[in-house]
């Protein structure tokens, strides 16, 4: 997580790295450790986990294989999984999106201008997700390639280019 300012100048969290677990309400609130006297104009994170991070093999914290979120040494960490049913077409979904060697690497990168704030929620889209994915996309996505890089360019469209 970074954040930068208006002359692009950068700061970023060390170790910056963030479960966020629907079903556990303590990790939906982040406080990064970052300097309080920098006027930040915009925030900065990647949604998934970096190739060297993820070649230095099973580490700890929120990237404990415990977590759920870890393939193997080979495929490395599960960037994002949404499980469900589509409601319209009674018929279910399962995405574990990931893998972080090339031309499949589904690391994506967002940035979203923020207000002069100490407090700051970020709406997530989902429904934007799904309805660009609905048709093109397999109701079941459980290992890097092709269709995981496709899907997770998509999520990176789920959150705000800016907020209030």
């Amino acid at each position: 997580m970074a954040l930068k300012n208006e002359k692009n100048k950068i700061i970023r969290e060390k170790k910056s790295f963030h479960l966020i677990n629907i079903q556990d309400t303590n990790s939906l609130t982040i406080s990064p450790q970052l300097s309080t006297n920098f006027q930040a104009s915009s925030l900065q994170f990647f949604l998934g986990i970096d190739s060297i991070t993820n070649s230095a093999g099973v580490q700890g914290g929120c990237l404990d294989p415990m977590q759920g979120m870890y393939w193997t040494w080979l495929s490395g960490y599960i960037n994002l999984k949404l499980e469900g049913h589509y409601p319209s077409a009674s018929t279910s979904f399962q995405y574990h999106l990931g893998g972080y060697r090339a031309p499949f690497n589904t690391l994506q990168t967002v940035e979203i201008e923020i207000p002069d704030a100490k407090y700051l929620e970020i709406p997530i889209d989902i429904e934007k997700l799904f309805t660009q994915a609905e048709d093109s996309t397999p109701d079941h996505i459980m290992s890097p390639g092709k269709e995981a890089m496709q899907l997770s360019k998509l999520t990176a469209t789920m959150f705000p280019s800016s907020v209030k």
